[in-house]
Parts: C-alpha cells; structure tokens; sequence
C-alpha cells in the first residue's frame, strides 16, 4: 500500500492510500487428457486446467481440417471438461492450445497434438496353394486361407473370422478340411475400436 499526502497553497491537505498488486508469476496451465500424440476415436474429451492467484480468462483452440474453434472463460478451473471433439472426417490431426492471462498480463501456454482415427482398418484373403474362381472360391484342403487385415494409423488390434454361420473366433489362418461348400465370413478391429464391415 502506498500512502499519498498533497496539499494546495492554502494549506488543506489529503491522504490517499493507493494499493499497488505486485505479481511476479505467470497463471499455471494443462491439459490432462487427451495425452500428447495419442492416437483416438471421435468423439474425444478435452480436460484441463487453468490457476492464478489473479486470474483473468483463459482460451482453448482446437485446430484441425474443420477449422478452428475456440472456448473461452474468466474463472480459474481444474480438470474441467472444456469440450468435445467430434469430427466426421476418416482421419485427422488435431492441435490443442490451452491459454491463460492473469490481470498482471501475465501469458502461459500448453499445446498438445492428438490423432484421430475413425477409419476402419481393411481385411484381404489370401489363399496359400490351389484356387480356382472368384465366388464361390474353390480350393483343396491343403490350401491355406490366410486373413491379412492392415491399418494405416492406430494398428490392427485383432481379425476374426466364422465359418459356416458359427461363432466368431480371433485368428488370421481359417482352418477349412472338409469337402464341400463353406461360407465363410471375416472382419477386423483396430486399436481405437473401428469395426470393419463384416464380409
């Protein structure tokens, strides 16, 4: 506090006391999901955190192929759920910038990038020895079936298949030894939890 005394030439005087903020640190941010450089599924959540003893506003900007949007407010928060990134395309990078100002001007930052993958991952069959034709396919029994399944962001997380209507089992050889004709069916899942169309 900082006191003030003046006087006219007449002698009449006033005191003022004035109080004078003094800060010297900047506003505390983050943001505690999504992780840095994850690769998810939409819709994901946007958490954060923004403290100052003095606080002003903060702004969370989401960039990504949609544009950019922003969120703003003028409390502090913790672990708030600051929004949801919903997005229709296939894949895309998405930045996150979370800011916060205090009243001494006073800027701190944190930004994150996350991946976003809504695609599915794709199935091929590949046939190890005879085969004959398209549909129906026919092979002998010493033909090996083989399921190659492929992703090209989150990873394949398994491939399963049926046969004959039965129920699905994880695997990539589809084990076929009896004569006859046999439907088989097939699909695969990635990382994220995409599904493929069965097929």
């Amino acid at each position: 506090t900082v006191v003030l005394y003046s006087t006219d030439a007449a002698g009449n005087g006033v005191t003022k006391n004035v109080t004078i903020l003094v800060d010297n640190l900047s506003p505390v941010v983050s943001i505690a999901s999504p992780v840095d450089q994850s690769v998810l599924r939409s819709p994901v959540g946007v958490i954060g955190s923004a403290q100052d003893a003095n606080f002003s506003e903060f702004e969370l900007r989401v960039k990504s192929s949609d544009g950019v949007k922003s969120v703003k407010g003028t409390q502090p928060i913790t672990n708030a759920m600051l929004t949801t990134i919903t997005l229709v395309a296939a894949q895309d990078t998405v930045i996150l910038t979370l800011e916060a100002t205090d009243k001494a001007f006073h800027v701190s930052s944190v930004t994150k990038t996350v991946f976003i993958d809504n695609a599915p991952p794709f199935t091929s069959v590949v046939f190890e020895g005879f085969r004959e034709g398209v549909i129906p396919v026919r092979v002998k029994p010493s033909t090996t079936i083989r399921l190659t399944a492929t992703d090209n962001l989150s990873g394949v997380a398994k491939t399963e298949f049926s046969v004959d209507e039965g129920l699905f089992q994880a695997g990539n050889l589809v084990p076929i030894s009896k004569k006859g004709e046999h439907i088989v069916k097939y699909r695969s899942f990635d990382v994220v939890g995409n599904p493929e169309v069965t097929r």
